[in-house]
């Protein structure tokens, strides 16, 4: 029960890395677009064989790629919407910080132990637990 609460709030964390993995792709395809377009201004002036169909792949593919990440930065805003409104049902004040910490703002519980002064790890994963249940309750 408490595992499906906490894969649905987690998705943020994960649609973030996600979003991050695709903008070191499209950076890398435009640096790819980018080489292969001065390698071939470079074939053109010297006289050699040119393959324009490389430069325009890397720029489609890089294209396509930013296409998607800002559809899934469009995601990530509804998804943070969503789980916000489902935090904010929590009542109790503590446990709704722990969420929004954890699930919004994606910290490390070593953070959220600093942030909410918190010594014990082992006593904020016990609070952990009681905040997951409590979103159960709404």
């Amino acid at each position: 029960m408490l595992d499906n609460i906490k894969e649905y709030l987690s998705q943020i964390y994960y649609l973030d890395k996600m979003i991050d993995a695709k903008i070191k792709q499209s950076e890398r395809f435009k640096e790819l677009a980018l080489r292969v377009a001065l390698v071939l201004t470079q074939d053109k002036v010297s006289g050699g064989a040119l393959n324009p169909d490389k430069t325009s792949n890397y720029i489609c593919t890089w294209i396509d790629l930013d296409k998607e990440i800002s559809e899934d930065i469009d995601r990530l805003i509804d998804l943070k919407k969503e789980i916000e409104a489902v935090i904010n049902r929590v009542s109790n004040p503590r446990y709704k910080l722990l969420l929004t910490l954890r699930y919004i703002n994606c910290m490390k519980w070593e953070e959220i132990a600093e942030e909410m002064n918190y010594s014990s790890l082992r006593w904020l994963h016990q609070l952990h637990k009681k905040a997951l249940y409590s979103t159960k309750k709404h």
